[in-house]
């Protein structure tokens, strides 16, 4: 079941334009299946960023209540939207409710800037995003009120002469314990203080980074991340940063990458290419199986548990065309939670906190 691959080495919505630095995103795009409404709102505290601004931090205490601060019941969904304008798309962050269907915007950019990937950090009161033009790179942190919180410019490995730049980083992911965030990039698998506060450090190997977040433990020692072997499969490999060492969870010839691993350690989730669908698997790589209703279903991507890991949220449609489902861990009382309108957009990455 398992190898080891040796170690390598509100007011208005904020906007955020081009001339701010992001990363590349990600979307595994996929179309609408119909049902499922949802109050579509601009949050009362979305943020802004003007084509000149430059990113302050916010110093003032933070409290956090508004429309997009927990808690609320069954937990709030972030996520990344684009809906098509001209040639270009443009993306916003948006947080939903999947007890009530509330929807806020907590970030906007311009046509052509791309914004996305958020991730919850623990205590759900802040959110990290990925955010650029295409040639520059950052992460920013808000608020859940939807403030400005800090960014992550530059991010740069150290070596014994100079820094060196990281190709594309992209989806980052705030550990459990709060301390760091996973990344990827065509460069490999990286961790980095939340605050900036370090150069990322690489855990590197013989293995390329599949497009796919990487995951946490839940005692945040180590993570599960999509990777392709030099024979070019693609398999989930279990991560430890502290040795560098991969150890393969998964075999099929088809692709599995886009893990989540459920909050009590027991389950990791998976998009896999065997049939298209999300699949579950227990946490040492055992029992793998379809979660997918059978043939006909639409492709299905990223998904991501709820805080009591009894439900998964996942991207559902085909390119161009992708929206926001809900499910049961065992693939049952599958719904769409965002609205169906205006189509065609894409919506991505979501990312679930506790209520």
């Amino acid at each position: 079941m398992s190898s080891t691959s040796t170690p390598r080495s509100g007011a208005t919505p904020h906007r955020f334009t081009a001339c701010c630095a992001a990363a590349l995103l990600m979307l595994a795009a996929c179309s609408d299946r119909s049902g499922g409404t949802s109050n579509n709102t601009v949050g009362t505290s979305a943020s802004t960023l003007s084509s000149t601004s430059v990113l302050t931090p916010t110093t003032a205490p933070f409290t956090a209540n508004g429309p997009m601060c927990p808690p609320v019941p069954g937990g709030r969904v972030a996520y990344q939207r684009g809906e098509p304008n001209g040639s270009a798309y443009t993306w916003s962050v948006r947080v939903t409710s999947p007890s009530s269907g509330a929807d806020n915007e907590l970030l906007a950019g311009d046509a052509g800037v791309q914004l996305g990937e958020p991730s919850w950090s623990p205590d759900g009161t802040r959110v990290v995003v990925s955010a650029g033009d295409g040639t520059n790179s950052k992460f920013v942190v808000l608020r859940c009120d939807g403030s400005l919180d800090h960014e992550l410019p530059q991010l740069q490995v150290q070596t014994p002469t100079t820094p060196l730049a990281i190709d594309r980083p992209t989806l980052p992911t705030w550990s459990p314990d709060g301390r760091l965030l996973a990344f990827v990039s065509s460069d490999g698998l990286f961790f980095v203080p939340p605050d900036g506060s370090a150069a990322p450090q690489i855990t590197a190997s013989d293995l390329t980074i599949a497009i796919g977040r990487a995951t946490w433990s839940p005692d945040s020692q180590r993570v599960v991340v999509g990777a392709t072997a030099a024979d070019g499969n693609t398999d989930l490999y279990l991560v430890d940063p502290a040795t560098g060492t991969f150890t393969r969870l998964t075999t099929d010839p088809a692709e599995d990458y886009q893990p989540a691993w459920c909050s009590d350690g027991s389950l990791i989730a998976f998009r896999s290419g065997r049939d298209g669908q999300i699949w579950v698997m227990n946490g040492d790589g055992t029992d793998q199986h379809s979660l997918s209703t059978g043939e006909g279903a639409e492709s299905a991507f990223q998904p991501v548990w709820s805080s009591d890991c009894t439900r998964i949220a996942y991207v559902v449609g085909e390119q161009g065309n992708t929206r926001l489902h809900v499910m049961n861990a065992d693939g049952s009382a599958d719904h769409q939670i965002t609205a169906t309108d205006p189509s065609p957009r894409v919506e991505g990455w979501p990312s679930w906190t506790a209520g």
